[in-house]
């Protein structure tokens, strides 16, 4: 529902967190590499760009990005367990607005490191995970 969904409530009606099958294109339909220094800000994650766009690398990851290529960029955020943040620059997990039918106490979300496959899994909702809202034109 709308006034569940953080990116709504925070961004407004045009925003939403995305769903398990936009994440799921988004594994299949770009290509992805973990960056140590993105812009040069010591800041780490996934660097997720157009599978059309000419990359000359082949490495698993970049040591840093200064590229002008269209891009979308996920940082390394960690995740809050408890009071606790926990794996900031090391891990990623982002939510999806996609809730298990079979246990409302679990969702699914993205989780990402380097040396991880790219991927969607189920967590429980009571962990403190990024949200990445996507612009819905309605």
């Amino acid at each position: 529902m709308p006034e569940d969904d953080a990116a709504t409530a925070c961004w407004g009606k045009e925003w939403e967190t995305p769903t398990r099958e936009q994440f799921d294109e988004l594994i299949e339909e770009c290509t992805c590499r973990w960056v140590y220094n993105y812009f040069n800000t010591g800041v780490c994650g996934l660097l997720v760009l157009d599978k059309r766009t000419p990359v000359l690398y082949d490495e698993e990851y970049f040591w840093d990005y200064n590229g002008d290529d269209v891009h979308l960029f996920l940082p390394a955020a960690g995740d809050i367990d408890y009071d606790r943040l926990s794996n900031p620059n090391h891990c990623g997990f982002y939510w999806t607005n996609s809730i298990l039918d079979t246990n409302p106490k679990m969702a699914y979300n993205l989780d990402f490191d380097p040396n991880d496959t790219l991927h969607t899994v189920t967590r429980g909702r009571c962990f403190g995970r990024s949200v990445r809202p996507v612009f819905v034109s309605k």
